[in-house]
């Protein structure tokens, strides 16, 4: 397969292998397809690989691959990857919920805070109008943030 360039040939290769049980193969396989939901998938449940897995995620920002990794990070206690990987699928406020009840709010003020500038950064050749979008959204976050911590 190393010679195959046809990612619905890999595709069909890495079903047949995690139909077979050979998890290591199909995970090679899905990855040379571009399936890389795949890859976390059974990076987690299969190959006791969630290291992995974590940066499959990072990279690509999968919000599928990233609820997958929430799932796991949950049951594995890991709150702040559950934290960082709810943000990432756009679930801010099961994130906030599960950093608030689980002591991991500095957790969710550093990711937060970083995509808040990360949006800032990539808006600087935007419009003022955009600029004050993202402004306003962080703003928003962190005004959401507060009132959580005072109602405590």
């Amino acid at each position: 397969m190393a010679k195959v360039s046809s990612s619905k040939l890999h595709l069909q290769f890495a079903k047949a292998k995690e139909a077979e049980g050979r998890y290591a193969e199909a995970a090679v396989a899905y990855e040379a397809a571009g399936d890389m939901d795949s890859v976390v998938r059974l990076s987690i449940d299969r190959l006791n690989a969630p290291t992995k897995a974590y940066a499959i995620v990072r990279r690509t920002r999968s919000v599928e691959a990233a609820a997958l990794l929430t799932r796991w990070c949950l049951q594995a206690q890991d709150f702040a990857g559950a934290v960082e990987f709810l943000l990432l699928a756009g679930q801010m406020d099961q994130a906030f919920d599960i950093a608030q009840g689980h002591s991991e709010m500095d957790t969710f003020a550093r990711i937060v805070q970083s995509q808040a500038r990360a949006c800032c950064v990539a808006g600087r050749g935007g419009t003022d109008v955009q600029l004050a979008g993202i402004r306003f959204a962080a703003r928003s976050w962190q005004s959401q943030a507060s009132r959580h911590m005072h109602a405590v």
